[in-house]
């Protein structure tokens, strides 16, 4: 659904992949940080097992209805062991919710089926009293990375945030991360 240039918008979508990974002499791992990247691996599977290979599955959907939008998404991974070795499945979802206070929405690409750069209605030029535009949100945030022989450990967080977009090109960002 895409009408009124954009203010009104609801986006699914679902990505299917499987990867051939290299048997014995592949050693998959995963691992997640915090959503502040100046955090360190709170999740860590470690080495896990010889894998033959991995099928992904990811559905999302996301809604802008006008200054209002949200967004979430779910990943699973199968991860099929080499030569009889045991099956691990892990997965991770997250949902966010976010609100322009100065009326714009988010822009999205309907070639590319993804969200573009913000237009602020005003650009930020404090001569003329225009200081661009204002988005609140938060989100939550959860992986799983245990399974009957993995303990790689869960990791939850909860982000609420401010962006500051004085330019399409230019965004200030303050985020709190617990």
């Amino acid at each position: 659904l895409y009408e009124d240039d954009g203010e009104k918008v609801v986006h699914l979508g679902f990505s299917y992949s499987h990867q051939f990974r290299g048997g014995n002499d592949f050693m998959l791992r995963y691992r997640r940080k915090p959503e502040s990247h100046l955090a360190p691996y709170l999740a860590d599977s470690g080495s896990v097992i010889p894998t033959n290979n991995i099928n992904l599955i990811n559905p999302e959907i996301a809604v802008v209805w006008g200054p209002a939008s949200f967004q979430a998404e779910f990943t699973r991974s199968f991860v099929n062991g080499d030569d009889g070795t045991r099956d691990t499945t892990f997965w991770g979802t997250y949902a966010q919710l976010s609100y322009f206070l100065t009326g714009e929405h988010r822009n999205y690409n309907l070639g590319s089926g993804a969200f573009a750069r913000v237009k602020p209605n005003a650009n930020f030029n404090p001569l003329k009293g225009d200081w661009g535009a204002f988005q609140i949100g938060v989100r939550y945030s959860y992986v799983d990375l245990n399974d009957e022989f993995v303990r790689g450990g869960k990791m939850w967080d909860i982000t609420a945030g401010i962006n500051w977009h004085l330019f399409s090109n230019t965004r200030v960002s303050l985020n709190y991360v617990h």
